[in-house]
């Protein structure tokens, strides 16, 4: 126990004097005896003159008037000496107990579980980007807000600006310990603890005091919460690193589904974010024959672009990259620039189409992805907008293509002997060359009353209607399934 807490435990005995507040820990709770040994982490209790003994490390609490020397010592009222010993054996085996109880969980939101269970008071744990890691099933009647945290799993705008104004978002100087204090941002008073890992500020815990219980020991039991939970993030290293823009696209990556109103309040600080076009380039780090790693481009990039619009992400040991405008002029340029430097490198990449939702990346994403399996031998590039028929026509399950090909296919098929030419390759490159006689004719070497003659044969045999541009649609989806067959 820490010096704070054993004087909360020792008020209601009317604590008289403290003479040092040198005092630390106090993990041994003892009656003052002749057999004594002066150590920093133990306490003596004690109603006894004991004249001669000296002590300059551990803790004496007397009970009344005490000729004992002591660097570290508190005089109590005339009390019960065996009332004393009890409450503070009693805050000594709560605190070993949750210490215990803490050190065998496995997970942030068994930590939270288990010391929402001993505190008696709801928790919540939070990260850089206000979304809720894990928060307790407690229930707090009649509060709205935590009945949205409960089901959101993050807090609304508003309730971060409350928390803001009242200073427990601001990033504190870096600790090598959490560094604990207490406000009041709802109805009740909070206690709000932020963990530094490393030099960085990664995530907040909070403990909801519903009766306004903000004593040392909450503050005490709060503080061995977040080591245990600091112990998992080191063990773990399940919170990414980097700036705040980077963890919302990483968690967006990841396929979280983060809010819009969420978004903005996080990204807030960036305006130039707020109303951008976006375009979301997919790296491909695999095929490097340098075997260089992802962050080694994604710091020669912001070499490259420094002030430009560009944000380079690893995720899953691949390079993302998002670039940013107002337009989709705006982004040509910088489309230009990255194109010639992935060659240069002799990088793969799949480009997304152009987007304006940030919440909306994670599809976005996967159409950069399947546009990264599609670069050709030789290239560098594919942009998603040029294999988007294929991609779309690639989600339908071999199974049901025989009965989604227009019946005309089949019947130009059957009668394919009849004629001496293909009336199938005749029709596909007639709708390829978008009913063009002439630049069809072109293609196919003929002249262009023959093409007329062998379309007139065609219109014979299929029962589609080839003015309407729906039919031609149908006849040229049924082509390209018919290549899937």
């Amino acid at each position: 126990m820490t010096w704070d807490v054993i004087l909360h435990t020792l008020e209601p005995f009317g604590v008289q004097s403290v003479k040092n507040t040198n005092f630390q820990i106090g993990n041994g709770i003892f009656f003052l005896t002749e057999e004594v040994s002066d150590l920093s982490d133990t306490v003596y209790v004690t109603a006894n003159s004991m004249e001669g003994k000296t002590f300059h490390h551990a803790l004496v609490v007397s009970v009344g008037p005490c000729s004992v020397e002591a660097e570290n010592y508190i005089v109590l009222n005339e009390c019960d000496l065996f009332s004393v010993f009890n409450a503070l054996m009693v805050q000594k085996c709560w605190m070993e107990g949750l210490n215990r109880a803490l050190t065998a969980c496995d997970s942030d939101q068994e930590i939270v579980d288990r010391a929402s269970e001993y505190l008696g008071q709801p928790m919540f744990y939070l990260d850089e980007n206000y979304r809720i890691l894990a928060i307790t099933d407690m229930v707090i009647p009649g509060d709205p807000e935590w009945k949205h945290m409960s089901e959101k799993r993050f807090l609304s705008p508003g309730s971060a600006r409350k928390m803001k104004e009242s200073g427990d978002l601001d990033f504190l100087a870096p600790s090598l310990v959490p560094v604990i204090y207490c406000s009041v941002i709802y109805p009740f008073a909070s206690i709000v603890c932020n963990l530094w890992l490393e030099g960085r500020f990664v995530s907040r815990l909070n403990v909801l005091c519903v009766d306004g219980n903000t004593s040392p020991v909450m503050c005490r039991a709060s503080e061995m919460i977040a080591i245990h939970l600091r112990r998992l993030l080191t063990k773990n290293r399940s919170l990414a690193a980097g700036s705040p823009v980077q963890r919302i696209l990483l968690d967006l990556l990841h396929g979280i589904p983060l809010p819009e109103e969420m978004i903005r309040e996080s990204l807030k600080n960036i305006p130039t974010l707020a109303d951008s076009l976006f375009q979301l380039f997919y790296v491909d780090m695999e095929a490097r024959e340098d075997r260089q790693l992802a962050g080694y481009y994604a710091s020669l990039l912001k070499q490259q672009f420094a002030g430009q619009k560009l944000i380079a992400v690893e995720f899953k040991e691949q390079l993302i990259l998002l670039i940013y405008g107002e337009n989709e002029a705006a982004l040509d340029p910088m489309i230009v620039e990255l194109v010639h430097f992935l060659s240069t490198h002799h990088l793969r990449c799949g480009v997304c189409n152009p987007f304006r939702r940030l919440s909306t990346l994670q599809g976005h994403f996967q159409q950069a992805a399947a546009a990264l399996s599609k670069v050709v031998q030789g290239e560098s590039v594919c942009f998603y907008h040029d294999i988007m028929l294929e991609n779309m026509l690639s989600h339908i399950p071999d199974e049901k293509l025989p009965f989604l090909i227009s019946p005309d296919i089949s019947r130009l098929q059957k009668a394919e002997g009849e004629y001496s030419f293909s009336l199938v390759d005749t029709l596909r490159t007639y709708l390829d060359c978008d009913c063009n006689l002439n630049r069809a004719a072109e293609r196919m070497f003929v002249h262009k009353n023959t093409l007329l003659y062998r379309m007139n044969h065609i219109r014979s045999v299929i029962r589609c209607d080839l003015n309407d541009p729906d039919e031609r649609m149908l006849l040229m989806l049924s082509f390209k399934l018919l290549d899937r067959n």
